[in-house]
């Protein structure tokens, strides 16, 4: 977005890449029409999540995470998490189309 304003990411495009190589969603930030820096977040999950997840497990129910976040960053999670099903990068087009997907195969969905 940056770009198509008009601001180039300077040299924050090197510290952008390696909070996102960590799992960390990245945003670069322009002050007039300049590059100014980066703001990286982690997700955090609720402390009850894992076990929640545990649990569903237990009953038989897969989970998938369905993300329009980086691949690393929806990875770090689903490893916290211990989901080996996930999908990342994906638009708000392509998540509707694998819950159709799933849907049509008789597999229920929650959300």
């Amino acid at each position: 977005w940056l770009r198509e304003s008009g601001v180039g990411p300077g040299t924050l495009l090197e510290s952008a890449d390696a909070a996102a190589a960590l799992g960390l969603s990245v945003a670069l930030i322009g002050i007039d029409m300049q590059p100014a820096g980066i703001i990286a977040l982690a997700d955090q999950t609720h402390p009850e999540s894992k076990s929640a997840i545990e649990q569903l497990h237990a009953l038989g129910v897969r989970v998938h995470i369905l993300s329009g976040d980086r691949h690393a960053a929806v990875s770090r999670l689903a490893g916290e998490l211990c989901i080996s099903d996930f999908e990342s990068q994906l638009s708000p087009a392509e998540k509707l189309e694998r819950i159709r997907t799933f849907v049509s195969a008789g597999r229920g969905v929650a959300m």
